[in-house]
């Protein structure tokens, strides 16, 4: 073991590498590396990807009952006595009411009324836990191999939570010598949605779902091929998409990322696993621990425990001089003009101001979204849509038209929603259309070639 270990520092030292003490373990029995747990009996799962089946709680009606057994019903196959272990189980969901004909929304309301309370006995708590241990153990569950195989992603989001399920194929020699492969999982995952993700619509709560068992699988799966296998249609085509918003171009960003190879849509009535977790808190109030007190991140900034970004800004030197003064009389006459930013700039110095509660609450709602730095007004967070920026500068009427006609003349005489693009990754102006029409009618040359000599340069010269 020293003589191993002595090599290692010794490589790292004629390398000129460091090693981090704080993310370092040394002379450890077992530890996790790349989504596994390595110890002296091999590789196994790691414990952590576990939680979604070790914390699932008894179910307290029939129909969070029914999602649980559905998830293991699909690994029947490889739990020894299936039939006889969840036979309690199975006996307490038929004993459910239904009418003799009933829709979707009939079965399931059917179900969730039916409550489990005083007639659940230590039967059905045996074989909940049994079924519980079984899916967590093997046959069933298997250790991630990292040869080349494909990781396969299967994934469901509903309005009450995300699940994922990562799987491999493994082969099978049978007795006869003949060869199969099963699928077998080797990590399962789930969170609670929170209160802002319960209100997405139903393709985007499957995309938050593939992007959140992406992200908790990925110490795992990385450079690795990965197969998704979900049962929302639109989900691909929301994938291939190129006009998503900001947010939801870095969650494709995050999700392409990875090494897919294969996207495959199953019927809903297959994607039974991912399925039953999602809605394993069906019924349930939300509680410290359950994923809801935080979202799918967008991006890979909070994975990484990145909480804010560093812009950088051009400060001119007359700026830093006067760094933590504002010359709100300057601000003032610069946009007396302009009733909307006047409201904005006293709003802004009343806050800075020793003014009551009261009036500084309606000075903050007036302000809301802009900010002084360097004696100019900025909105902040820019414009609106997919050409958001971090912020950008309020501008007079008179400042805009002169910023459009240096645009206009300098970019090849642009027309007006081509000039638009390209000022509102700089600017804000109040009407700024207008500003830009009295910019571009007014420029000398587009006069003289207007639409009456628009071909002119294409009429041979004789």
């Amino acid at each position: 073991m020293f003589k191993k270990l002595t090599r290692i520092l010794e490589r790292v030292r004629e390398r000129d590498l460091s090693l981090s003490a704080a993310k370092s373990e040394f002379f450890m029995s077992e530890g996790i590396f790349a989504g596994g747990k390595i110890s002296k009996e091999g590789v196994t799962v790691d414990p952590a990807k576990l939680t979604a089946i070790v914390e699932w709680k008894q179910p307290s009606d029939a129909l969070n009952l029914a999602s649980f057994v559905g998830l293991t019903g699909h690994f029947r196959d490889l739990i020894r006595n299936y039939a006889r272990i969840e036979g309690p189980l199975r006996n307490l969901i038929k004993s459910v009411p239904l009418p003799q004909h009933y829709t979707k929304s009939t079965y399931r309301r059917a179900m969730e009324s039916f409550k489990l309370d005083g007639k659940w006995t230590l039967d059905h708590t045996k074989a909940f836990l049994a079924l519980k241990k079984a899916l967590v153990t093997e046959p069933v569950l298997k250790a991630p191999r990292w040869d080349g195989s494909s990781f396969i992603i299967t994934t469901d989001g509903c309005k009450e939570g995300f699940a994922a399920v990562v799987a491999q194929r493994f082969e099978v020699v049978h007795p006869n010598g003949s060869t199969t492969y099963k699928t077998h999982p080797v990590g399962f995952a789930s969170k609670r949605t929170s209160a802002s993700e319960q209100n997405y619509k139903p393709f985007l709560l499957e995309f938050a779902a593939l992007k959140f068992g992406l992200d908790k699988f990925s110490d795992m799966i990385w450079g690795f091929p990965v197969e998704i296998e979900t049962d929302c249609q639109a989900l691909r085509d929301v994938i291939a998409n190129d006009k998503l918003n900001a947010a939801h171009c870095r969650w494709r960003d995050g999700v392409l990322a990875h090494h897919i190879v294969d996207v495959r849509h199953i019927p809903g009535k297959l994607n039974v696993v991912a399925d039953g977790m999602s809605r394993m808190w069906e019924g349930q109030d939300r509680v410290v621990g359950d994923g809801s007190e935080w979202t799918v991140s967008e991006d890979w900034e909070a994975v990484t425990g990145l909480v804010n970004d560093v812009f950088g800004v051009d400060v001119s030197g007359e700026a830093l001089q006067d760094e933590g003064t504002t010359d709100w009389a300057a601000l003032s006459k610069r946009f007396l003009n302009e009733p909307v930013f006047t409201e904005v700039v006293e709003a802004l110095r009343v806050l800075e101001g020793s003014a009551s509660d009261k009036v500084k609450q309606k000075a903050k709602h007036k302000a809301a979204r802009y900010m002084v730095d360097g004696n100019r007004l900025w909105k902040v967070g820019g414009n609106e849509g997919i050409r958001n920026r971090a912020r950008v500068e309020c501008v007079t009427r008179r400042e805009a038209v002169a910023l459009a006609k240096a645009q206009h003349s300098e970019a090849g005489h642009w027309g007006r929603d081509s000039v638009k693009l390209a000022l509102m990754d700089r600017i804000w102006s109040p009407k700024l259309d207008e500003s830009i029409m009295e910019a571009i009618t007014g420029c000398p040359e587009c006069k003289n070639f207007g639409s009456t000599h628009l071909h002119a340069l294409l009429n041979p010269i004789t």
